[in-house]
């Protein structure tokens, strides 16, 4: 089959955050690439870095930023693609059971994220942002993430579209508040429970396709349901709500959004070809 690329804007911008000291590796690039995508052979992408990110290359933490700008450029190759590495971390992470080491009991830095952009000039802005990272949303201290959500919005008022993983670990992995209640229930995940971003969760197989697994997707507890999710939602809960009564707030903003094939994509990480999957 011919693949007919369109010839994009001369200011196109795909932006992929990058997060927990993630690098995104230029000879890891040129390997997939050739493997797997010869047509956009000689396509790269650039580092901006934001509150001191850093643009290690070598033997570096890497396998979520390789895949996420590999798949990126390969898939856009005739648009710019930039990695946003921002650096350091927040605090105000409130503890649950999913996250029992105390060592990542942090908040990525979505505030500097978020304001960094916003600071930007409309010619530095890119139209579209990836981001496959997130939290149990009850992690996240609510005026914070309200915050969060609020300048997301203000970007796409800018003309940002914003993809954003709907998450890893279905419906949670412990169930379990942090209230001090230990009430059980599933766990909707941040930022993708904000209305102003586009939630993505992953599909698997062909007719019939299904939900992986391991994908998110809920109602959220911060956001109420927008009304243009209204006539779907309520199509959705008359037919399966009743089944999990009680474990999930049926007047949240629900999602994902879209969902897409998310399991089996290759890449390579330390000079290895490797088999990934996810949501975004």
């Amino acid at each position: 089959m011919n693949n007919d690329y369109a010839k994009p804007h001369k200011k196109s911008l795909l932006g992929v955050a990058g997060f927990d000291g993630q690098a995104a590796q230029y000879d890891q690039l040129e390997k997939y690439l050739d493997t797997y995508a010869p047509y956009a052979k000689g396509a790269s992408f650039s580092v901006e870095l934001i509150n001191n990110g850093t643009n290690p290359q070598g033997e570096y933490p890497g396998a979520e930023a390789n895949m996420d700008t590999q798949i990126a450029v390969s898939m856009a190759f005739r648009v710019p693609v930039r990695f946003y590495s921002t650096g350091g971390e927040d605090h105000g992470f409130i503890p649950d059971l999913d996250i029992s080491d105390p060592n990542n009991q942090y908040i990525e830095p979505w505030l500097q994220f978020v304001s960094y952009l916003l600071d930007l000039p409309d010619r530095d802005l890119p139209q579209v942002m990836s981001i496959s990272y997130g939290v149990n949303e009850q992690a996240v201290p609510k005026p914070y993430a309200l915050r969060i959500c609020q300048i997301f919005g203000l970007l796409t008022l800018r003309g940002m579209s914003i993809i954003m993983a709907s998450g890893d670990q279905g419906p949670g992995v412990s169930c379990q508040s942090n209230d001090g209640t230990d009430t059980t229930k599933f766990l909707p995940a941040f930022p993708a429970g904000c209305p102003y971003v586009t939630a993505v969760g992953a599909t698997e197989q062909n007719y019939p396709e299904r939900a992986v697994n391991f994908s998110s997707g809920g109602f959220s507890e911060y956001w109420p349901r927008p009304a243009w999710q209204e006539a779907a939602v309520s199509r959705y809960l008359a037919a399966h709500g009743e089944r999990w009564n009680g474990y999930y707030n049926k007047a949240g903003r629900g999602f994902p959004d879209v969902s897409a094939q998310g399991i089996g994509y290759p890449f390579f990480n330390h000079g290895r070809n490797r088999d990934g999957g996810g949501t975004r």
